[in-house]
């Protein structure tokens, strides 16, 4: 088949494995670029007031609600990565999966190539630097509300006008918008590390050539994709590699910095989350996007893909069981459900792992399949265990039954 066939044509968009007609307003360029353009600042404004929380309210149920939130958002883009599992999908699954796959693909929600963003190439180069782009909207941001407090500080109104001037009066905290971009970072983690990964996500073809996945129509062996790598490398050494490094040291000296209120402010996404005991939570997450990200590049059989993810989040799951490590007891077993949702998805996706046209892989399925039924008739046991072996050291140790008991 010719590797055209795998691009949608012009004004058209694929979701899923299908392409859809662009409509008139995707096509006016009003979805993109101009919505993002007009209402980022905005939307930084609002985001801002909405975060900007105090240590001594990080535990009230408007903290909770977002931490919520956030895990939702988290669990949609790990919903995304399944889609590009190698299995075989009835068409069906492109409107709900293939659907929840665009957040993890960059701008894709807003249709850029209705608005005229056909080549791979700068397709690629904008995701890549998303992260930047928000990056310079929250500086801008700032450089704004200055520019707003020399002007209005003098105003003074009556009633409406002068509450509707409160947002352009209130001197924003430079703290709380560093905190607010790295929630945002935080949030879309999966993505970001996705996105950077992207360019080694390869899957092959029946005559022995391999296509990217992101886009179709590129060899794996080509120049145009060779020609990224430098691109793809400093992104996974920015905002993996940087990111990690920088949380990780922020994390390591957060027990003896946390008295500086500097430091509460600008750390809060990364604190405000989790138990004092366990507020190094966020690697542990990081870590988790990252594993996820890898699933499509070191593993080609989508039946050890599904099997390495279900391990993955299990092991996570059980992690979250054990530590309780957000602050809000909703959001532990929000996050909960949401590993035991994710791993009964992908236990129901092993029906498409294999071709209906290839009998030798189905029975292979098939033994895999099995032998996983079987495994988890077990996973109590273990579960038990571990949770008899901690009652035992309990005995041995009486602060670890204060700490069980609190």
């Amino acid at each position: 088949t010719d590797l055209v066939c795998a691009n949608c044509p012009d004004l058209y968009y694929r979701s899923g494995d299908t392409c859809i007609e662009c409509n008139d307003v995707e096509v006016s360029k009003a979805l993109f670029p101009i919505a993002p353009c007009l209402l980022i600042i905005p939307g930084i404004y609002v985001f801002y007031f909405l975060s900007k929380t105090p240590v001594e309210r990080w535990s009230t149920p408007k903290a909770g609600l977002i931490s919520c939130a956030s895990v939702m958002l988290i669990h949609f883009q790990i919903q995304g990565l399944l889609w590009t599992f190698n299995l075989y999908f009835p068409p069906s699954f492109g409107k709900t999966w293939g659907g929840f796959n665009q957040i993890v693909q960059g701008v894709a929600l807003l249709r850029p190539r209705c608005a005229g963003l056909t080549s791979f190439k700068d397709t690629y180069y904008m995701n890549v630097v998303i992260p930047l782009f928000v990056a310079f909207c929250f500086c801008l941001t700032l450089m704004l509300n200055r520019l707003f407090n020399a002007i209005f500080a003098r105003c003074r109104f009556d009633g409406l006008a002068e509450k509707a001037l409160i947002p352009f009066k209130h001197v924003m905290d430079p703290n709380f918008l560093a905190s607010g971009y790295g929630a945002v970072m935080e949030t879309f983690c999966v993505a970001i590390a996705k996105i950077s990964l992207s360019l080694f996500h390869c899957y092959d073809h029946p005559n022995g050539e391999s296509s990217l996945y992101i886009a179709p129509n590129i060899l794996c062996s080509s120049d145009e994709r060779t020609e990224l790598f430098t691109v793809a490398i400093l992104a996974i050494a920015a905002y993996i590699g940087g990111g990690l490094s920088v949380i990780s040291w922020v994390l390591y000296m957060a027990p003896k910095k946390f008295d500086n209120d500097d430091f509460q402010r600008r750390w809060r996404f990364l604190l405000c989350k989790y138990r004092p005991d366990v507020h190094w939570w966020s690697i542990v997450l990081l870590a988790r996007a990252l594993l996820l990200s890898l699933t499509t590049i070191v593993i080609a059989d989508g039946t050890w893909q599904l099997v390495y993810l279900i391990c993955l989040m299990l092991a996570y799951g059980f992690a979250v069981a054990m530590m309780w490590p957000w602050r809000h007891a909703l959001t532990n077993t929000f996050d909960i459900v949401m590993s035991v949702m994710l791993v009964a998805a992908a236990s129901a996706m092993f029906r498409f792992s294999a071709s209906n046209e290839d009998a030798e892989h189905q029975q292979f399925v098939d033994r895999v399949v099995t032998r996983y039924t079987q495994a988890t008739n077990f996973i109590p046991q273990g579960v038990a265990c571990v949770l008899g072996l901690r009652l035992v050291l309990s005995h041995f140790r009486p602060a670890l039954q204060e700490e069980l008991n609190d």
